[in-house]
């Protein structure tokens, strides 16, 4: 009993010593700085979408990265993993319903063809309100998500109940992401009485510049193999102005993560060299779909990845309560 005791006593202060280790080197006055610059109103949200608003955050890590020591991945001269994304952007929709043109906010149009032109053929589907779901926002996204993803091309009625949800769901539409979806939706608030219509549309694609930040610590004896720590530092941007304030600062989700990215890199760049070869990497476009961390493991041979930590939203408790396979 009494040998058990002083070897919890010995763990209890080998973990006290390390603790205080660690708290010298990230310090809350150097954690506060990252999360507030990465989340300040001047980063405009870090939409991935919008390359002229992320730059900033892109070169702030870029920066962090560099005053800290790391080197780029081996092969590269850079701390930017740069890849081209397309996107599919709305120019003009016109929509007339029994000789009436409906007005733009009535009208939605879902499809990646550069154009749409219909007077007939068009099948009938509909958004129903039902009184008995509270939530109309998600009802009226989530149905609308669903019927978009058939390669069918159809009108879908929505309910006037829907209305004040409508806005938000056009900014889901707007300028995207190709995804190599086939269907045809034209989604117009109104009734289900439509005797003659016609379709008019036009939209274009663009090419854009995703960048995720990498960089790396590496190892002395087997530096083939890699362990990685991860985050997304995109956010979702400029949105409906709430109180005021238009801009989706993200500072749980994930300047949080992103944070303790960085200061992963400086506190184990000030420790002995580890073994293995250490990634810190920034992934971009996580909110749109995770374009950055796929592109990221197509550089790296996975085989040679033998731990990876990924770290989501640290700067708060979750509004879903506590999880036992929340990711860290």
């Amino acid at each position: 009993m009494i040998r058990l005791s002083f070897i919890a006593l010995l763990l209890c202060l080998q973990l006290h010593a390390y603790a205080q280790q660690v708290e010298k080197h990230i310090t809350e006055e150097n954690v506060t700085r990252i999360i507030s610059t990465l989340a300040a109103d001047d980063m405009m949200g870090r939409s991935a979408m919008r390359p002229e608003h992320i730059e900033k955050a892109t070169a702030f890590i870029e920066s962090e990265f560099k005053k800290i020591g790391l080197k780029p991945l081996a092969g590269t001269n850079s701390f930017r993993q740069s890849f081209q994304k397309q996107l599919i952007v709305p120019e003009n929709l016109e929509v007339i319903i029994n000789g009436v043109v409906l007005p733009k906010e009535k009208t939605l149009l879902a499809t990646e063809n550069t154009s749409a032109n219909f007077s007939s053929g068009l099948g009938m589907l509909s958004i129903d309100y039902d009184s008995t779901i509270a939530n109309k926002r998600q009802t009226l996204i989530s149905k609308a998500f669903m019927l978009s993803r058939d390669t069918s091309a159809a009108f879908v009625i929505v309910d006037p109940a829907y209305q004040e949800f409508f806005g938000e769901l056009k900014g889901y539409f707007g300028k995207r992401m190709l995804n190599n979806r086939k269907g045809t939706k034209i989604f117009v608030i109104g009734d289900k009485n439509i005797q003659t219509y016609s379709v008019k549309a036009t939209q274009k694609i663009e090419s854009i510049t995703m960048t995720n930040v990498v960089g790396m610590i590496e190892g002395k004896k087997q530096k083939e193999e890699m362990v990685v720590f991860s985050g997304h530092y995109d956010h979702i941007g400029i949105r409906a102005a709430i109180d005021g304030d238009s801009i989706s600062n993200g500072a749980d989700d994930d300047a949080s993560g992103t944070t303790a990215v960085i200061a992963l890199a400086d506190y184990y760049k000030k420790q002995k060299p580890s073994n293995r070869t250490l990634i810190f990497v920034a992934f971009t476009a996580e909110e749109i779909g995770g374009y950055g961390s796929r592109h990221f493991s197509e550089q790296v041979n996975p085989d040679k990845v033998v731990a990876m930590f990924n770290i989501e939203m640290i700067g708060k408790p979750s509004k879903w309560g506590q999880n036992p396979s929340i990711r860290i």
